[in-house]
Protein backbone atom coordinates (compact mmCIF):
# COMPACT_ATOMS: atom_id res chain seq x y z
CA UNK A 1 0.00 0.00 0.00
CA UNK A 2 2.55 2.72 0.84
CA UNK A 3 4.69 1.55 -2.09
CA UNK A 4 1.27 2.02 -4.49
CA UNK A 5 1.15 5.54 -3.22
CA UNK A 6 4.59 6.87 -3.52
CA UNK A 7 4.92 5.25 -6.87
CA UNK A 8 1.73 7.09 -8.48
CA UNK A 9 2.97 10.34 -6.85
CA UNK A 10 1.09 10.77 -2.87
CA UNK A 11 4.37 10.99 -1.32
CA UNK A 12 2.85 12.47 2.10
CA UNK A 13 -0.14 10.18 2.07
CA UNK A 14 2.59 7.26 1.85
CA UNK A 15 4.56 8.60 4.24
CA UNK A 16 2.09 9.28 6.78
CA UNK A 17 0.75 5.42 6.41
CA UNK A 18 4.65 4.74 7.38
CA UNK A 19 4.60 6.40 10.07
CA UNK A 20 0.93 4.61 11.02
CA UNK A 21 2.84 1.11 10.42
CA UNK A 22 5.75 2.52 12.71
CA UNK A 23 3.57 3.09 15.64
CA UNK A 24 1.85 0.17 15.24
CA UNK A 25 4.98 -1.62 16.04
CA UNK A 26 5.37 -3.76 12.79
CA UNK A 27 8.49 -3.47 11.63
CA UNK A 28 9.01 -2.18 8.11
CA UNK A 29 10.95 -4.31 5.23
CA UNK A 30 13.72 -3.69 2.81
CA UNK A 31 10.94 -2.80 0.01
CA UNK A 32 9.02 -0.46 2.46
CA UNK A 33 12.19 1.40 3.51
CA UNK A 34 13.09 1.91 -0.13
CA UNK A 35 9.65 2.82 -1.06
CA UNK A 36 10.18 5.98 1.67
CA UNK A 37 13.41 6.94 0.58
CA UNK A 38 12.23 7.29 -3.03
CA UNK A 39 9.62 9.46 -1.86
CA UNK A 40 12.31 11.48 -0.45
CA UNK A 41 14.40 11.50 -3.28
CA UNK A 42 11.29 12.52 -5.45
CA UNK A 43 9.62 15.69 -3.52
CA UNK A 44 13.25 15.80 -3.12
CA UNK A 45 13.13 16.56 0.72
CA UNK A 46 16.59 15.82 2.47
CA UNK A 47 15.07 15.82 5.63
CA UNK A 48 12.72 13.46 5.45
CA UNK A 49 15.35 11.05 3.66
CA UNK A 50 17.71 11.82 6.82
CA UNK A 51 15.18 10.58 9.09
CA UNK A 52 14.52 7.35 7.06
CA UNK A 53 18.32 6.98 7.29
CA UNK A 54 18.66 7.90 10.94
CA UNK A 55 15.00 5.58 11.87
CA UNK A 56 17.34 2.83 9.77
CA UNK A 57 20.20 3.02 12.35
CA UNK A 58 18.51 3.57 15.19
CA UNK A 59 16.26 -0.01 14.70
CA UNK A 60 19.41 -1.76 13.68
CA UNK A 61 17.28 -2.46 10.52
CA UNK A 62 19.72 -5.23 8.69
CA UNK A 63 21.91 -3.48 6.04
CA UNK A 64 21.58 -4.78 2.61
CA UNK A 65 23.13 -3.86 -0.89
CA UNK A 66 19.97 -2.73 -2.40
CA UNK A 67 19.20 -0.79 0.81
CA UNK A 68 22.38 0.87 1.10
CA UNK A 69 22.09 1.77 -2.74
CA UNK A 70 18.50 3.59 -2.37
CA UNK A 71 19.92 5.73 0.88
CA UNK A 72 23.20 6.06 -1.55
CA UNK A 73 20.71 7.32 -4.45
CA UNK A 74 18.48 9.70 -2.05
CA UNK A 75 21.15 11.84 -0.44
CA UNK A 76 23.04 11.95 -4.18
CA UNK A 77 19.64 13.33 -6.24
CA UNK A 78 18.71 15.33 -2.81
CA UNK A 79 22.15 17.03 -3.22
CA UNK A 80 23.73 16.06 -0.19
CA UNK A 81 26.98 14.62 -1.75
CA UNK A 82 28.54 15.29 1.62
CA UNK A 83 26.16 12.33 3.23
CA UNK A 84 26.30 10.14 -0.13
CA UNK A 85 30.08 10.01 0.31
CA UNK A 86 29.70 8.78 3.99
CA UNK A 87 27.44 6.45 3.26
CA UNK A 88 29.76 4.80 0.44
CA UNK A 89 32.34 4.75 2.40
CA UNK A 90 31.06 2.81 4.79
CA UNK A 91 29.55 -0.03 2.16
CA UNK A 92 31.25 -3.34 2.92
CA UNK A 93 29.57 -4.04 -0.56
CA UNK A 94 29.50 -2.33 -3.69
CA UNK A 95 28.51 -2.81 -7.40
CA UNK A 96 28.11 -0.88 -10.57
CA UNK A 97 25.37 0.86 -9.18
CA UNK A 98 26.75 2.36 -6.27
CA UNK A 99 29.78 3.60 -8.20
CA UNK A 100 27.83 5.02 -10.96
CA UNK A 101 25.25 6.58 -8.83
CA UNK A 102 27.76 8.46 -6.93
CA UNK A 103 29.21 9.46 -10.09
CA UNK A 104 26.18 10.88 -11.23
CA UNK A 105 25.20 12.73 -7.98
CA UNK A 106 28.87 14.50 -8.33
CA UNK A 107 28.47 15.56 -11.90
CA UNK A 108 24.85 16.47 -11.41
CA UNK A 109 26.05 19.54 -8.61
CA UNK A 110 28.89 20.46 -11.41
CA UNK A 111 31.15 21.84 -8.38
CA UNK A 112 32.84 18.04 -8.33
CA UNK A 113 34.44 17.13 -11.38
CA UNK A 114 37.81 16.59 -9.99
CA UNK A 115 35.75 13.55 -7.47
CA UNK A 116 33.69 12.51 -10.20
CA UNK A 117 37.30 11.93 -12.37
CA UNK A 118 38.79 10.42 -9.36
CA UNK A 119 35.54 7.98 -8.74
CA UNK A 120 35.44 7.27 -12.39
CA UNK A 121 38.75 6.13 -12.63
CA UNK A 122 38.71 3.91 -9.29
CA UNK A 123 35.75 2.41 -10.62
CA UNK A 124 36.53 -1.71 -11.20
CA UNK A 125 34.52 -2.19 -14.10
CA UNK A 126 32.48 0.77 -15.98
CA UNK A 127 29.38 0.23 -17.96
CA UNK A 128 28.12 2.58 -20.05
CA UNK A 129 26.19 4.80 -17.39
CA UNK A 130 29.17 5.46 -16.20
CA UNK A 131 30.23 7.02 -19.21
CA UNK A 132 27.60 8.75 -19.91
CA UNK A 133 27.34 10.28 -16.47
CA UNK A 134 30.63 11.55 -16.85
CA UNK A 135 30.12 12.76 -20.45
CA UNK A 136 27.31 14.62 -19.55
CA UNK A 137 28.65 15.82 -16.34
CA UNK A 138 31.27 17.87 -18.69
CA UNK A 139 28.95 18.51 -21.38
CA UNK A 140 26.59 21.17 -19.16
CA UNK A 141 29.79 22.44 -17.07
CA UNK A 142 30.52 24.69 -20.52
CA UNK A 143 33.83 22.16 -20.76
CA UNK A 144 33.21 21.02 -24.40
CA UNK A 145 36.61 19.40 -24.52
CA UNK A 146 36.22 17.27 -21.97
CA UNK A 147 33.33 15.31 -23.42
CA UNK A 148 35.01 14.71 -26.78
CA UNK A 149 38.10 13.43 -24.89
CA UNK A 150 36.44 11.15 -22.47
CA UNK A 151 34.11 9.67 -25.32
CA UNK A 152 37.56 8.80 -27.61
CA UNK A 153 38.31 7.21 -24.20
CA UNK A 154 35.18 4.93 -24.18
CA UNK A 155 36.07 4.97 -28.40
CA UNK A 156 39.52 3.14 -27.17
CA UNK A 157 38.34 1.30 -24.33
CA UNK A 158 36.33 -0.93 -26.92
CA UNK A 159 32.94 0.00 -25.27
CA UNK A 160 29.58 0.89 -27.24
CA UNK A 161 27.87 4.18 -27.03
CA UNK A 162 23.99 4.44 -26.17
CA UNK A 163 21.52 7.18 -27.41
CA UNK A 164 22.73 9.24 -24.44
CA UNK A 165 26.33 9.22 -25.33
CA UNK A 166 25.57 10.44 -28.45
CA UNK A 167 23.61 13.23 -27.20
CA UNK A 168 25.49 14.44 -24.67
CA UNK A 169 28.78 13.93 -27.04
CA UNK A 170 27.08 15.57 -30.43
CA UNK A 171 26.34 18.84 -27.61
CA UNK A 172 29.63 19.29 -27.23
CA UNK A 173 30.57 18.94 -30.69
CA UNK A 174 27.95 21.53 -31.70
CA UNK A 175 29.68 24.22 -29.27
CA UNK A 176 32.93 23.49 -30.06
CA UNK A 177 32.95 22.95 -33.91
CA UNK A 178 34.49 19.52 -33.90
CA UNK A 179 32.85 18.56 -37.12
CA UNK A 180 34.50 15.72 -37.69
CA UNK A 181 33.45 13.76 -34.93
CA UNK A 182 29.98 14.80 -35.24
CA UNK A 183 30.42 13.36 -38.79
CA UNK A 184 31.90 10.12 -37.39
CA UNK A 185 28.51 9.90 -34.79
CA UNK A 186 26.29 10.19 -38.02
CA UNK A 187 28.48 7.52 -40.37
CA UNK A 188 28.11 5.10 -36.32
CA UNK A 189 24.40 5.84 -36.53
CA UNK A 190 23.67 4.93 -39.91
CA UNK A 191 25.79 1.86 -39.80
CA UNK A 192 24.17 0.51 -36.59
CA UNK A 193 20.80 1.08 -38.43
CA UNK A 194 19.43 2.72 -35.59
CA UNK A 195 16.22 5.17 -36.32
CA UNK A 196 19.15 8.29 -35.72
CA UNK A 197 20.72 10.53 -37.44
CA UNK A 198 22.92 13.71 -37.19
CA UNK A 199 24.25 16.02 -39.25
CA UNK A 200 26.60 19.03 -37.29
CA UNK A 201 24.50 22.59 -37.07
CA UNK A 202 20.76 20.94 -38.03
CA UNK A 203 18.40 21.17 -34.99
CA UNK A 204 15.89 19.15 -36.28
CA UNK A 205 18.03 16.32 -36.67
CA UNK A 206 19.92 16.60 -33.26
CA UNK A 207 15.67 16.51 -31.85
CA UNK A 208 14.83 13.35 -33.54
CA UNK A 209 18.32 11.50 -31.93
CA UNK A 210 16.63 13.03 -28.81
CA UNK A 211 13.00 11.86 -29.42
CA UNK A 212 14.65 7.95 -30.62
CA UNK A 213 16.43 7.96 -27.37
CA UNK A 214 14.88 5.23 -25.01
CA UNK A 215 15.76 6.39 -22.38
CA UNK A 216 15.78 10.21 -21.18
CA UNK A 217 17.38 10.88 -17.85
CA UNK A 218 17.79 14.97 -16.82
CA UNK A 219 21.57 15.25 -18.70
CA UNK A 220 19.77 14.03 -22.24
CA UNK A 221 16.86 16.24 -21.63
CA UNK A 222 18.98 19.22 -20.26
CA UNK A 223 21.51 18.86 -23.33
CA UNK A 224 18.34 18.94 -25.54
CA UNK A 225 17.06 22.16 -23.94
CA UNK A 226 20.60 23.94 -24.70
CA UNK A 227 20.34 23.00 -28.18
CA UNK A 228 17.24 24.76 -28.54
CA UNK A 229 18.47 28.02 -26.68
CA UNK A 230 21.37 28.25 -28.50
CA UNK A 231 19.58 28.07 -31.73
CA UNK A 232 17.31 30.95 -30.19
CA UNK A 233 14.18 28.20 -30.43
CA UNK A 234 12.91 29.55 -27.08
CA UNK A 235 9.49 28.12 -26.80
CA UNK A 236 10.94 25.15 -28.43
CA UNK A 237 12.84 25.00 -25.42
CA UNK A 238 10.06 26.09 -22.67
CA UNK A 239 7.62 23.36 -24.27
CA UNK A 240 10.25 20.65 -24.30
CA UNK A 241 10.59 21.89 -20.18
CA UNK A 242 7.18 21.15 -19.61
CA UNK A 243 7.17 17.96 -21.75
CA UNK A 244 10.37 16.87 -19.06
CA UNK A 245 7.67 17.27 -16.09
CA UNK A 246 5.21 15.21 -17.80
CA UNK A 247 7.72 12.82 -17.77
CA UNK A 248 8.28 13.39 -14.13
CA UNK A 249 12.24 13.47 -14.91
CA UNK A 250 13.06 16.09 -11.59
CA UNK A 251 15.45 19.55 -13.23
CA UNK A 252 18.92 20.01 -12.41
CA UNK A 253 20.82 22.99 -11.51
CA UNK A 254 21.62 23.22 -15.35
CA UNK A 255 18.33 22.47 -16.55
CA UNK A 256 17.68 25.89 -15.04
CA UNK A 257 20.87 27.70 -16.40
CA UNK A 258 19.42 26.06 -19.90
CA UNK A 259 16.33 27.58 -19.48
CA UNK A 260 17.50 30.80 -18.46
CA UNK A 261 19.65 30.79 -21.55
CA UNK A 262 17.21 29.95 -24.06
CA UNK A 263 14.91 32.77 -22.51
CA UNK A 264 17.24 35.33 -22.98
CA UNK A 265 18.30 34.60 -26.78
CA UNK A 266 14.20 34.81 -27.07
CA UNK A 267 13.08 37.67 -25.36
CA UNK A 268 11.50 35.57 -22.68
CA UNK A 269 11.59 38.09 -20.40
CA UNK A 270 8.72 37.37 -17.76
CA UNK A 271 8.96 33.50 -18.55
CA UNK A 272 12.59 33.76 -17.64
CA UNK A 273 11.53 35.69 -14.30
CA UNK A 274 8.61 32.62 -13.42
CA UNK A 275 11.16 30.58 -14.11
CA UNK A 276 13.95 31.58 -11.49
CA UNK A 277 11.20 31.90 -9.22
CA UNK A 278 10.10 28.73 -9.68
CA UNK A 279 13.71 27.16 -8.87
CA UNK A 280 13.62 27.15 -5.28
CA UNK A 281 9.42 27.29 -4.87
CA UNK A 282 8.32 24.64 -6.61
CA UNK A 283 11.94 22.53 -7.23
CA UNK A 284 13.83 23.02 -4.27
CA UNK A 285 16.74 24.41 -6.11
CA UNK A 286 18.63 27.51 -4.61
CA UNK A 287 20.04 29.68 -7.91
CA UNK A 288 23.40 30.09 -7.77
CA UNK A 289 25.44 32.92 -9.38
CA UNK A 290 25.35 31.37 -12.54
CA UNK A 291 21.28 31.92 -12.53
CA UNK A 292 21.70 35.52 -11.28
CA UNK A 293 23.83 35.98 -14.34
CA UNK A 294 21.57 34.88 -16.83
CA UNK A 295 18.27 36.78 -15.22
CA UNK A 296 20.72 40.26 -15.65
CA UNK A 297 21.14 38.92 -19.04
CA UNK A 298 17.53 38.43 -19.45
CA UNK A 299 16.50 41.82 -18.46
CA UNK A 300 19.85 43.74 -19.44
CA UNK A 301 19.02 42.57 -23.20
CA UNK A 302 15.09 43.49 -22.72
CA UNK A 303 16.42 47.06 -21.92
CA UNK A 304 15.39 46.81 -18.48
CA UNK A 305 18.32 47.81 -16.68
CA UNK A 306 17.16 49.16 -13.45
CA UNK A 307 15.40 46.12 -12.94
CA UNK A 308 18.63 44.72 -13.86
CA UNK A 309 20.36 46.79 -11.02
CA UNK A 310 18.12 46.05 -8.18
CA UNK A 311 18.92 42.29 -8.96
CA UNK A 312 22.10 42.71 -8.42
CA UNK A 313 21.34 44.89 -5.78
CA UNK A 314 19.35 42.27 -3.61
CA UNK A 315 21.67 39.17 -4.33
CA UNK A 316 22.61 36.84 -1.60
CA UNK A 317 25.70 36.44 -2.69
CA UNK A 318 28.52 38.89 -3.52
CA UNK A 319 28.64 39.94 -8.17
CA UNK A 320 30.93 37.91 -9.57
CA UNK A 321 32.43 38.29 -12.61
CA UNK A 322 29.47 36.96 -14.96
CA UNK A 323 26.84 39.11 -13.46
CA UNK A 324 28.71 42.21 -14.35
CA UNK A 325 29.92 40.62 -17.61
CA UNK A 326 26.28 40.19 -18.85
CA UNK A 327 25.68 43.86 -17.48
CA UNK A 328 28.19 45.32 -19.79
CA UNK A 329 27.05 43.61 -22.41
CA UNK A 330 23.55 44.59 -21.96
CA UNK A 331 25.04 48.42 -21.80
CA UNK A 332 26.84 47.80 -25.14
CA UNK A 333 23.69 46.80 -26.95
CA UNK A 334 21.11 49.85 -25.49
CA UNK A 335 24.58 52.41 -25.46
CA UNK A 336 23.86 53.20 -21.77
CA UNK A 337 27.45 54.34 -21.64
CA UNK A 338 27.09 55.44 -17.66
CA UNK A 339 26.23 52.23 -16.09
CA UNK A 340 28.58 50.38 -18.52
CA UNK A 341 31.99 52.63 -16.76
CA UNK A 342 29.78 51.19 -13.99
CA UNK A 343 29.89 47.91 -14.50
CA UNK A 344 33.30 47.59 -16.26
CA UNK A 345 35.10 49.51 -13.25
CA UNK A 346 33.34 46.83 -10.71
CA UNK A 347 34.69 43.77 -13.54
CA UNK A 348 37.98 44.92 -13.98
CA UNK A 349 38.76 44.85 -10.13
CA UNK A 350 37.29 41.32 -10.24
CA UNK A 351 39.45 40.28 -13.03
CA UNK A 352 41.59 43.03 -13.97
CA UNK A 353 42.70 41.16 -16.81
CA UNK A 354 39.74 40.95 -18.69
CA UNK A 355 40.60 42.74 -21.48
CA UNK A 356 36.62 42.41 -22.79
CA UNK A 357 35.62 45.55 -20.12
CA UNK A 358 37.84 48.04 -21.34
CA UNK A 359 35.97 51.24 -22.00
CA UNK A 360 37.50 54.77 -22.82
CA UNK A 361 35.79 57.73 -23.51
CA UNK A 362 33.22 55.76 -25.24
CA UNK A 363 35.18 53.73 -26.90
CA UNK A 364 35.02 49.96 -26.59
CA UNK A 365 37.88 47.67 -27.73
CA UNK A 366 38.84 44.63 -27.06
CA UNK A 367 41.68 42.31 -28.46
CA UNK A 368 40.49 40.60 -31.66
CA UNK A 369 42.70 38.49 -34.04
CA UNK A 370 42.31 40.59 -37.17
CA UNK A 371 43.96 41.35 -40.42
CA UNK A 372 45.29 37.65 -40.20
CA UNK A 373 47.95 37.03 -42.63
CA UNK A 374 49.13 33.60 -41.91
CA UNK A 375 46.72 31.42 -43.70
CA UNK A 376 48.26 29.94 -46.57
CA UNK A 377 45.27 31.16 -49.03
CA UNK A 378 45.93 34.61 -47.20
CA UNK A 379 46.40 36.41 -51.02
CA UNK A 380 43.15 34.53 -52.25
CA UNK A 381 41.19 35.69 -49.19
CA UNK A 382 42.42 39.34 -49.21
CA UNK A 383 41.33 39.73 -53.00
CA UNK A 384 38.04 37.97 -52.58
CA UNK A 385 37.88 40.44 -49.72
CA UNK A 386 37.66 43.56 -51.76
CA UNK A 387 35.33 41.82 -53.59
CA UNK A 388 32.81 41.52 -51.25
CA UNK A 389 33.60 44.86 -49.85
CA UNK A 390 32.49 46.56 -53.09
CA UNK A 391 29.59 44.42 -53.27
CA UNK A 392 28.55 45.28 -50.01
CA UNK A 393 28.74 49.16 -51.38
CA UNK A 394 26.98 48.47 -54.04
CA UNK A 395 24.54 46.95 -52.68
CA UNK A 396 24.34 49.94 -50.18
CA UNK A 397 25.33 48.81 -47.17
CA UNK A 398 27.38 51.68 -44.64
CA UNK A 399 29.48 50.14 -42.55
CA UNK A 400 28.17 50.61 -38.43
CA UNK A 401 31.40 52.17 -37.31
CA UNK A 402 30.21 52.40 -33.90
CA UNK A 403 30.83 48.68 -33.62
CA UNK A 404 34.82 49.53 -33.91
CA UNK A 405 36.15 48.58 -30.89
CA UNK A 406 40.19 49.66 -31.17
CA UNK A 407 40.47 52.93 -30.45
CA UNK A 408 40.98 54.39 -34.32
CA UNK A 409 40.18 57.90 -34.86
CA UNK A 410 40.11 58.31 -39.01
CA UNK A 411 36.63 56.96 -40.39
CA UNK A 412 38.72 55.14 -43.44
CA UNK A 413 40.81 52.97 -41.09
CA UNK A 414 37.25 52.36 -39.02
CA UNK A 415 36.16 50.63 -41.93
CA UNK A 416 39.53 49.25 -42.64
CA UNK A 417 39.46 47.27 -39.18
CA UNK A 418 35.71 46.15 -39.90
CA UNK A 419 36.72 44.73 -42.86
CA UNK A 420 39.56 42.77 -40.92
CA UNK A 421 36.98 41.01 -38.23
CA UNK A 422 38.26 37.50 -37.91
CA UNK A 423 34.71 36.44 -38.86
CA UNK A 424 34.83 38.54 -41.75
CA UNK A 425 38.05 36.84 -42.93
CA UNK A 426 36.76 33.40 -41.92
CA UNK A 427 33.83 34.24 -44.16
CA UNK A 428 35.26 35.13 -47.12
CA UNK A 429 37.75 32.49 -46.75
CA UNK A 430 34.21 29.66 -46.89
CA UNK A 431 33.17 31.68 -49.90
CA UNK A 432 36.19 30.28 -51.77
CA UNK A 433 36.79 26.96 -50.13
CA UNK A 434 33.02 25.75 -50.21
CA UNK A 435 31.01 24.45 -53.07
CA UNK A 436 27.72 26.52 -53.93
CA UNK A 437 25.34 24.53 -52.35
CA UNK A 438 27.88 23.52 -49.16
CA UNK A 439 26.47 25.86 -45.68
CA UNK A 440 29.88 27.98 -44.53
CA UNK A 441 29.97 26.98 -40.91
CA UNK A 442 31.94 29.90 -38.79
CA UNK A 443 32.68 29.62 -35.02
CA UNK A 444 33.93 33.00 -32.70
CA UNK A 445 34.37 32.58 -29.39
CA UNK A 446 33.20 36.43 -29.03
CA UNK A 447 29.77 38.24 -29.66
CA UNK A 448 29.50 38.35 -33.13
CA UNK A 449 29.46 42.60 -33.78
CA UNK A 450 26.46 44.07 -35.54
CA UNK A 451 28.02 45.17 -38.58
CA UNK A 452 29.72 41.63 -39.39
CA UNK A 453 25.70 40.39 -38.55
CA UNK A 454 24.24 42.90 -40.95
CA UNK A 455 27.45 41.77 -43.60
CA UNK A 456 26.30 38.17 -42.71
CA UNK A 457 23.01 38.61 -43.98
CA UNK A 458 23.71 40.44 -47.17
CA UNK A 459 26.29 38.03 -47.98
CA UNK A 460 23.73 35.10 -47.51
CA UNK A 461 21.28 37.09 -50.20
CA UNK A 462 23.55 37.80 -52.79
CA UNK A 463 25.82 35.21 -52.74
CA UNK A 464 22.96 32.97 -52.34
CA UNK A 465 24.32 30.94 -49.41
CA UNK A 466 23.67 29.40 -46.26
CA UNK A 467 25.63 31.05 -42.95
CA UNK A 468 25.51 29.64 -39.66
CA UNK A 469 27.72 31.75 -36.86
CA UNK A 470 28.51 30.40 -33.88
CA UNK A 471 28.99 33.29 -31.55
CA UNK A 472 29.80 32.98 -27.74
CA UNK A 473 26.34 32.94 -27.01
CA UNK A 474 23.85 31.24 -29.65
CA UNK A 475 23.60 30.11 -33.19
CA UNK A 476 22.71 32.62 -36.10
CA UNK A 477 21.45 31.22 -39.12
CA UNK A 478 21.50 33.23 -42.54
CA UNK A 479 19.73 32.81 -45.00
CA UNK A 480 18.11 34.97 -48.09
CA UNK A 481 18.93 38.45 -46.03
CA UNK A 482 17.53 37.12 -42.78
CA UNK A 483 18.78 35.62 -39.46
CA UNK A 484 17.16 33.38 -37.25
CA UNK A 485 17.80 35.32 -34.24
CA UNK A 486 15.75 38.25 -35.68
CA UNK A 487 18.23 40.73 -34.89
CA UNK A 488 17.95 39.71 -30.84
CA UNK A 489 21.24 38.22 -29.74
Amino acid sequence: MINGLIQNGCFEQGVDLFLTMENSGVIPNDITLISVLCAALKKPDLELGRWVHSYMRKNRIKQSLILDNAVLDMYSKCGSMEDAREVFDAMKEKDVVTWTTMLAGYAKLGDFFRAARELFDALPSKDIAAWNALISAYEQSGNEKEPIAVFNELQQSKGKPDEVTLVSTLSACSQLGAIELGAWIHAYVKKEGRNMYSKYGVLDKAREIFESSERSDVFVWSAMIAGFGMHGCGQEALGLFSKMQEAKVMPSVVTFTNLLSACSHSRLVEEGVDLFHQMEHVYGIKPDIEHYACLVDILGRAGQMERAMDLIRNMPMAPGASIWGALLGACKLHKNLELAEYACKQLLEIEPQNHGALLNQGKWHCEFLVGDNAHPMSKEIYIKLEELEARLKSVGHVPNKSQVLQMVEEEEMQEKVLYLHSERLALTFGLISCGPAQTIRIFKNLRVCEDCHSVFKIVSKIYERGIVLRDRYRFHHFKQGSCSCKDYW
